[in-house]
């Protein structure tokens, strides 16, 4: 089944090299693509003591009638090779973006739920899958982010997500499967021209592979070096409210945007058009230490505060809503601020959540005097757009009684929880 010189069992051990995962998870579907993917990672367990743990995960659709049938053909492969499998049954909403986006979506649902801690998913993509990729996303207007392509690896819920075929033609995994003597399912779904993908690689693809039959090599090649940029991104800071940054001296010189475009990348934003972001960093050469330019792409904003532009917290422009009881014990969700709780005593004249209005003071513990809460936000370089979110509680009389989770007025019975996790952007 492999000789000494097998494509698919070195692509294999290429993307296993320098690993240390605490289990292996295959996606096995039953195809042709897949079979490889769990022969290989099941013969290369037997030969490698002291491999992870290996199962399989077969997503049951319910889509097509013969579903049960791959279900059970799935099991019979996987027992005669020793691999514990998983048959979860999902439901596929229709509607929305189509029935092949609501599968996809319930697909990974199930591979997030059974993948666990330290856990690695395997995935059977390969070339021609990555080139239909790429070219269906660019006929879409996809940005450059899209247009790299799948990654070879990313996160996936608590483990890892990896491809290692993608560098490797349809063609491979056929010779190794066939080698094999094994059978897998032929999904006749794939016959169908009329979604874009099976139209692309029914119509279209061929004439492409007539006229250039390298295609899927240089078309990925070029995915490869639109993915390269986020390897190349200066490194992210993250300020004491979480937002993500990049420091000013990083982007300043020769190349400046081309590093600003590769860290927005790597943070999951599409840049957008150059010339906003070489405006943003000439204004950011000439612009005084306290002075705060910004610029705004699809969905993203960058503020200079300091040292660093930061991505802000959404949305983007923030409007505070109205002041409203919050009474200890319940749990306020802010959009833009995050969740919010109060404790202390509960009574029948619960303290106000409100927001900044300018002009407040709060006398601190321990203190005689008031103190002017905008001098207090300064002093502890709060950026601005956290200054515009901050929760005060206010008593009957419009006191303030508390201002986010580190000010606390004398006397106050009552404290502010404030979780932001939902808010700040760590990952893009």
């Amino acid at each position: 089944m492999a000789g000494p010189r097998c494509p698919v069992t070195e692509a294999l051990a290429a993307a296993l090299d320098g690993r240390d995962d605490g289990h292996w998870l295959v996606g096995f579907s039953g195809g042709l693509d897949s079979t490889a993917l769990l022969l290989a990672l099941a013969t290369r367990q037997a030969r490698h003591r002291g491999s992870p743990p290996l199962r399989a995960l077969h997503v049951h659709h319910g889509l097509h009638p013969d579903a049960d049938r791959w279900a059970a053909h799935c099991a019979a492969l996987c027992e005669r090779l020793g691999v514990p499998l998983e048959t979860v049954r999902v439901a596929v909403e229709r509607g929305g973006s189509g029935p092949e986006a609501a599968a996809r979506a319930a697909r990974y649902a199930a591979f997030e739920a059974a993948l666990g801690e330290g856990g690695c998913l395997f995935l059977a993509h390969h070339q021609d899958d990555q080139a239909e990729t790429v070219l269906l996303r660019l006929l879409r207007g996809t940005g450059e982010r899209g247009l790299a392509g799948m990654p070879a690896e990313r996160p996936l819920g608590p483990g890892l997500l990896c491809r290692p075929f993608l560098a490797l033609p349809r063609s491979a995994l056929l010779d190794y499967v066939a080698a094999s003597g094994e059978r897998w399912i032929e999904d006749p779904s794939n016959a169908d021209p009329g979604p874009d993908r099976n139209y692309l690689r029914q119509v279209i693809l061929p004439a492409v592979a007539a006229r250039w039959p390298g295609y899927r090599a240089t078309v990925t090649r070029s995915a490869a070096n639109l993915a390269q940029p986020a390897r190349e991104a200066p490194p992210t800071w993250h300020n004491v409210f979480g937002d993500p940054g990049v420091a000013v001296a990083a982007l300043a010189g020769p190349g400046g945007a081309a590093r600003l475009r590769a860290w927005l990348l790597a943070e999951g934003c599409e840049p957008g058009p150059r010339a906003p972001l070489e405006e943003f960093l000439r204004q950011l050469a000439g612009a005084a230490a306290d002075a705060g330019p910004r610029v705004a792409g699809p969905g993203w904003c960058l503020g200079r505060f300091g040292a660093a532009s930061w991505l802000l917290p959404r949305p983007q422009p923030f409007l505070a809503p109205a002041p409203r009881p919050l009474p200890p014990g319940e749990v306020l969700a802010v959009p833009g601020v995050g969740e919010l709780r109060v404790a202390g005593p509960r009574g029948p004249a619960p303290p106000v959540l409100a927001f900044r209005r300018g002009g407040e003071r709060l006398q601190l513990a321990g203190e005689s005097q008031r103190r002017r809460l905008k001098a207090l936000l300064r002093a502890a370089a709060v950026p601005p757009w956290w200054r515009d979110r901050l929760p005060l509680l206010l008593d009957a009389e419009g006191r303030v009684l508390a201002a986010g989770e580190r000010w606390r007025a004398e006397g106050s019975p009552w404290a502010l929880s404030w979780d932001r996790s939902g808010v700040a952007r760590r990952d893009g």
